[in-house]
């Protein structure tokens, strides 16, 4: 008779406590969470790395206006000529460069002559009519807003209007049939488009990696066919088959303006020290440019104190402030108090002033070289 096979006790493995278990869960859920924050942080961060690639090309752009026509800011009132718009001998005068600002003010009422309501710092007068550049691109009036906004924006960005798929075998160089509910006529304006706005097709090939663009010149609800500018060759070429389309609209929303410091150097020429100014979505209301006077800026301090109270919004860290006295930008650090409001500057004032305007929605401000006018 074989003896039982005995099991000491203890050599079983042991089981998961309820402990350790709820340990687990809490160190699993605190990593989720660092996670979960990383995901809109990262999405601010690359939008604002965006508005920052964008803000540079527009200063770029800015900067070769100035590079090929120098003496634009001696054409800032068309001919007539302010006493501000040369400097006198050993006098500083200052010239802001701002076509979207001139036209808005003067369609709210509002005064296009002054950047800030204190009617200190010269606007330059937006005239498509100026001689040294060909603004009028859509023969409006001399004072034409769209005009204004081509100027001074760049395509940044694009709203998707529609998705569709391509009717099989309609494609040519230059149309294409859709189907699709959707009224394209409705959905594409082509009459009395603002100049600034345009739309684009984007044909989709058939094996999903490649594409192709253009500016849409046409489109007919009708027949549900939109037509583009300029020859797609692989369709004729039977390289290229679009399966599907997405139609698009411009959408500028990054827009720049300049301010200029001018100092005569000799009876002939004058030394200008420019700053570009860029802004995403730009709003130009009533309030948009009031001058807190009985302010304080002290000259080689970086406290300033803005002599308001209850302004709506605050100021908060990453504002603007200029000098709506000696023309200078400064930038928020840090906001020490309210009503009246402390803040903490990112560099020690230039000159001492008491006229302060909080400028909203500021990307960024880029000083450029200084440059030389006759």
């Amino acid at each position: 008779m074989r003896a039982p096979i005995r099991i000491k006790s203890g050599t079983a493995p042991a089981g998961t406590t309820l402990v350790e278990v709820l340990l687990s869960i809490l160190l699993m859920g605190i990593g989720l969470v660092a996670l979960a924050t990383l995901f809109p942080a990262s999405i601010l961060r690359t939008v604002r790395a965006h508005h920052l690639t964008t803000a540079t090309n527009l200063r770029f752009n800015a900067e070769t206006i100035l590079d090929m026509y120098p003496t634009y800011v001696d054409e800032w009132d068309n001919g007539a000529t302010y006493p501000e718009a040369v400097p006198s001998p050993g006098v500083t005068g200052y010239i802001v460069v701002d076509p979207q600002g001139y036209v808005d003010a003067n369609q709210i009422g509002g005064n296009p002559d002054y950047f800030g309501d204190n009617n200190v710092i010269r606007r330059q007068m937006f005239d498509t009519t100026t001689a040294l550049l060909n603004l009028d691109k859509d023969g409006g009036a001399a004072n034409d807003r769209d005009d204004a906004v081509l100027f001074t924006t760049s395509a940044d960005g694009w709203d998707t209007i529609f998705d569709a798929t391509v009717v099989d075998g309609s494609e040519t160089a230059t149309t294409v049939q859709v189907d699709t509910e959707i009224n394209i006529d409705e959905s594409i304006v082509t009459t009395a488009l603002p100049s600034y706005l345009v739309y684009r097709i984007i044909l989709f090939g058939d094996q999903g990696s490649e594409a192709e663009y253009r500016y849409i010149s046409g489109r007919s609800d009708a027949t549900k066919t939109i037509t583009w500018t300029g020859d797609v060759t692989g369709i004729t070429a039977g390289t290229f088959a679009p399966e599907r389309v997405r139609v698009e609209i411009s959408d500028p929303r990054l827009s720049w303006l300049m301010t200029v410091r001018r100092s005569y150097i000799d009876g002939t020429q004058v030394s200008n020290n420019a700053d570009v100014v860029v802004f995403f979505n730009r709003h130009f209301e009533t309030d948009s440019e009031t001058v807190y006077t009985g302010s304080t800026m002290t000259i080689g301090s970086s406290n300033v104190r803005i002599n308001a109270s209850n302004i709506d919004p605050e100021p908060k860290v990453g504002n603007f402030i200029f000098d709506a006295e000696k023309c200078h930008w400064y930038k928020i650090v840090s906001v020490e108090a309210t009503n009246p409001y402390d803040v903490t500057i990112d560099r020690p004032a230039v000159k001492s002033s008491g006229s302060l305007m909080l400028v909203r929605n500021v990307v960024d401000v880029f000083p450029l070289k200084t440059f030389v006018t006759d």
